[in-house]
């Protein structure tokens, strides 16, 4: 059986050094206050041109999607941990320490714990009983050197696990997500397939087209629509001087697909404009860049930026994302 008080005193010292930091205190003024807004502006543009010719099929294609939201964003309560990467190597350390120093009271005071225990045993609900008893028990052990001893091993688990000075502020995603988004695609397709022997000079023409545009009101647990909003999120390290934080990704986009075609009639497939499909605007490589750490000295207010991404298609149909952003803070 563990002895009284060893068997939480780890736990309990771990969740404190958790929530502790060992670096200097920052002003109190260098937060927004718990529950201040902010507001997120993004202006999204995935583009692709090109053209791919052979001596028996051509392919040409200009294709653009483009999304414009607003997303409020709400101050958490500061803290000594970040809640996107935890306790820091140093806070690690620091818990280890602590947790040592309750393990080791726990056992300077396990004599006394013992006594206190025998006491509730034998004195069971009489509350008179106890209180009669402990103050006894006080009294016996006034001025002894395991009382001193004891105060002492307390002492250094207090020490050790006082709350480190406030570094990171998080902000969470509101509600009310709000923009609009606009898709306009064309692809001309000369082939060569055999359905088309028929036809003049034995090849088919092909034209598809996408279209559609709209509003956007999204909550921040909706992943359909144009963008995933769930995968945001962003924090300021008032240490460092730094925001990291991760926009949402441009995604699929409601829209409307038209063919028109000569091949002939029921041989021709379903719109598909895989060209624009098969580009991966939600790929590794796309998260990683809109993954950031920006220099943030002091706070979110009036931070901006733009990104160019280069993104893989098929046959060379890829194209370029360009990304601006603003933080507006109230």
């Amino acid at each position: 059986m563990p002895k009284p008080f060893t068997a939480f005193a780890y736990p309990v010292a771990s969740c404190l050094l958790a929530l502790a930091g060992t670096h200097s205190a920052l002003a109190a003024d260098a937060f927004a206050p718990a529950a201040a807004q902010a507001t997120l502006t993004v202006e999204m543009q995935f583009e692709s041109v090109g053209k791919r010719q052979t001596k028996l099929e051509l392919f040409e294609w200009r294709g653009k999607r483009t999304a414009s939201y607003s997303m409020p964003l709400v101050a958490g309560k500061p803290g000594a941990v970040s809640v996107l990467t935890g306790p820091d190597a140093a806070q690690q350390a620091q818990a280890k320490t602590a947790a040592g120093k309750a393990e080791k009271a726990a056992e300077t005071m396990a004599p006394m714990m013992n006594s206190v225990m025998q006491i509730m045993e034998r004195c069971r609900e009489d509350e008179a009983c106890i209180t009669r008893e402990t103050q006894k028990l006080g009294a016996r052990m006034q001025g002894s050197p395991q009382i001193a001893a004891g105060r002492q091993a307390v002492d250094e688990v207090v020490q050790a696990t006082q709350p480190g000075a406030p570094r990171y502020q998080a902000w969470q995603l509101g509600n009310s997500i709000q923009g609009r988004y606009e898709v306009d695609e064309f692809m001309h397709v000369v082939h060569a397939d055999p359905i088309c022997v028929s036809l003049p000079r034995q090849r088919c023409t092909r034209d598809e087209s996408r279209a559609g545009k709209g509003s956007l009101q999204l909550k921040p647990s909706q992943r359909d629509g144009l963008i995933l909003i769930s995968s945001a999120y962003f924090e300021w390290d008032a240490r460092q001087g730094t925001l990291t934080m991760n926009l949402p990704l441009l995604s699929q986009a409601p829209a409307q697909d038209s063919v028109k075609t000569d091949e002939p009639a029921g041989t021709h497939s379903a719109p598909g404009m895989v060209w624009l499909q098969s580009p991966d605007l939600a790929s590794d490589a796309v998260r990683k860049s809109l993954s950031l750490s920006v220099p943030a000295a002091k706070g979110v207010k009036g931070l901006n930026g733009e990104l160019r991404l280069p993104v893989a298609g098929p046959d060379g149909s890829g194209g370029t994302l360009k990304v601006n952003w603003r933080i507006d803070a109230r």
